[in-house]
């Protein structure tokens, strides 16, 4: 009976550090692709709301920022090792059990501190419709910190657990369940909100007030992170399912092409964010193409100057090789002078 089990579990690991060509390749190239456009997009994201007063100016952006920064720490940390992992999987065959071990690290505690930013942000959004009046005010006295605390708290307290302890998959599925219940909640409470307001829109002067500036503006975010749920949504599920359809904790020892595309489609979800923004959020793709402008203004410059410096040093040898010449070129005048 032992070695029926140990041939399983030599079969088990076998797999597990085996990927076919058709599916290493392109699960590598998607990774690495998605590793630069990723991080760029969420750079694109932190200096957004950083360097744009409107943007800075509303405090639930901060939430959005801290998302990027762990968005960040997926495609800068977690993503490379995925993909650095599947390579050496797909084409030496073999597992790097110090890459497998960083990446549990990186990407248990990235992917779910994006999960636990989703429902702080959902939160927030339900009390921008439930409390316009106080909202600013809550999140900056002790609201935003408190949020932040949690999901980078929670995040570090759960990979500090699951990582050395890889049996314990039933806390990622409660967690995972947990904040869904969160967001589900929160909008619940945003679309009741928002059936009530325009019920109460029969009136002239309330309807005047739910169409001001800054209530069309927090719906149309409400609206934006509802589209970024729904992405991540998308892309959690199938780890859902799989986490409830294996049993056991060790993932790790599993692998094989179906985790790899579902770990794929975890990851990838942290370079769709800054997408979304811009298509729905007119500040952040102003701020977008201002950040751009600025990144390509220096090479502009760079090679611009370089033409100025030349031609400047080519003036200046002129005048150089002019005052050297210009002893013989006045004898020649001279004697010129003399023979006319």
């Amino acid at each position: 009976m032992s070695d029926t089990n140990q041939n399983r579990t030599h079969e088990i690991s076998k797999q597990a550090c085996y990927l076919p060509l058709n599916h290493g390749i392109p699960i590598t190239i998607i990774n690495f692709v998605l590793v630069f456009v990723g991080t760029f997009g969420n750079f694109l994201i932190i200096f957004a709301v950083l360097n744009t007063h409107k943007l800075r100016n509303r405090i639930s952006n901060f939430l959005i920022l801290s998302l990027a920064v762990t968005d960040l720490i997926v495609t800068m940390c977690a993503q490379p090792l995925h993909a650095t992992s599947v390579t050496f999987k797909t084409f030496r065959h073999y597992c790097v059990l110090e890459i497998d071990f960083a990446y549990d690290i990186a990407g248990n505690f990235s992917v779910f501190c994006s999960l636990f930013h989703l429902a702080a942000i959902s939160i927030d959004r339900a009390m921008v419709v439930t409390k316009p009046h106080q909202h600013q005010a809550l999140m900056r006295k002790y609201g935003l910190k408190t949020m932040l605390f949690s999901c980078w708290g929670t995040a570090f307290v759960f990979a500090s657990i699951r990582v050395p302890f890889p049996s314990t998959l039933s806390l990622s599925i409660a967690l995972i369940i947990i904040s869904y219940i969160i967001i589900v909640l929160s909008y619940v409470v945003i679309l009741y909100q928002i059936t009530r307001e325009k019920v109460k829109s029969n009136d002239p002067a309330a309807a005047l007030s739910s169409t001001s500036n800054d209530a069309l503006m927090e719906k149309r975010i409400s609206g934006t992170i509802a589209i970024v749920i729904f992405f991540f949504s998308l892309c959690w599920f199938p780890l859902l399912g799989f986490y409830l359809s294996v049993g056991k904790g060790v993932i790790r020892e599993l692998g094989g092409v179906k985790y790899m595309w579902i770990r794929t489609a975890v990851l990838s979800n942290s370079s769709m964010n800054f997408i979304v923004y811009s298509f729905r959020i007119v500040h952040f793709r102003v701020a977008y193409l201002r950040t751009i402008n600025k990144i390509l203004r220096r090479p502009r410059e760079v090679f611009g100057g370089s033409k100025v410096a030349v031609i400047g040093a080519v003036s200046q040898e002129s005048k150089d090789n002019y005052v050297q010449e210009l002893p013989s070129r006045l004898k020649v005048s001279r004697a010129y002078s003399d023979h006319a």
